[in-house]
């Protein structure tokens, strides 16, 4: 739901990754809804391929295709997120940095409410 990159030259390839469409699912308004609709058409209106980061959010996204205006030849795949790191690669770095030889998952994103879960 970048506001980035929404415009293209016509002898560009332009590749979105979708994340999900939550939106339509997460009790948010009709106002939301539509907000969030047409800033997903933006981002994918002119897109020559579509990546979805997992088969679920594929899916969901073929299911409410019909409620988006798309070039006639896009192509819609997955590529998972996440990174993968050799099991014997090393990192040095003059730096003394905590995680460096400990396991540790590397998260870039977003804390909203909804994705807090409650423990009690």
């Amino acid at each position: 739901m970048s506001d980035y990159f929404h415009s293209k030259k016509s002898s560009q390839i332009k590749v979105v990754t979708l994340h999900d469409l939550n939106f339509l699912h997460d009790k948010s308004s009709a106002r939301k809804i539509e907000k969030s609709k047409k800033l997903v058409q933006k981002n994918i209106g002119n897109a020559d391929a579509i990546v979805c980061i997992s088969e679920f959010v594929k899916d969901d996204f073929l299911k409410n295709k019909h409620l988006f205006s798309l070039k006639n030849d896009v192509k819609v795949d997955v590529i998972y997120n996440g990174l993968i790191f050799p099991e014997n690669g090393n990192f040095s770095s003059e730096k003394k940095y905590e995680f460096i030889d400990k396991k540790f998952i590397l998260n870039i994103g977003v804390l909203f409410l909804k994705k807090i879960r409650k423990f009690y």
